[in-house]
């Protein structure tokens, strides 16, 4: 199997920018520069695709917010048309002093993706919740069925997860 373009972004660029410099992912999806990062992201990606495989970034926006403690940042993606392509990634951070917020001071960061996956049953796509564990492990966890792939019960479950711990 190919690796698509799509899959290249979320599950090896993006995740691989937001555990290495999660100060800069965050700082760069927010604003006026965020259309920008996110398309030279997207290029980035897909340099060493063959130019018959590389696709276009077409509906790939960025949404940051503030959660206790931190940021969650939601990257909806181009519309998936394979197994493992994601509606979409989320970038999650825990400031190291809650009191005194900064993208210089970072805890943790977390990864997520919404993943089109494949019933074993032949009943078509379902979406799959994953996440991507830092650059040391690098391990990729498959937090099961996903209620939809709408991005308000995407980011809900984010939330649970993170308040679970």
């Amino acid at each position: 199997m190919l690796v698509s373009h799509h899959y290249c972004f979320a599950h090896v660029v993006l995740r691989g920018f937001a555990h290495f410099e999660p100060w800069a992912v965050m700082a760069s999806l927010q604003g006026p520069e965020a259309p920008g990062y996110l398309e030279s992201t997207w290029s980035y990606a897909g340099r060493h695709l063959p130019v018959v495989q590389r696709e276009t970034p077409e509906g790939l926006t960025a949404r940051v917010r503030a959660i206790d403690a931190g940021l969650l940042a939601v990257v909806r993606m181009p519309p998936p048309s394979r197994p493992t392509e994601a509606y979409f990634a989320a970038v999650a951070v825990g400031y190291a002093t809650p009191v005194e917020p900064s993208l210089e001071r970072i805890a943790w960061v977390r990864y997520f993706t919404l993943e089109r996956g494949v019933d074993l049953f032949g009943n078509g796509a379902v979406p799959i919740l994953g996440e991507w564990l830092g650059l040391e492990d690098g391990a990729h966890l498959n937090h099961g069925p996903a209620a939809g792939t709408d991005e308000a019960s995407f980011e809900r479950r984010i939330l649970e997860m993170l308040a679970a711990g």
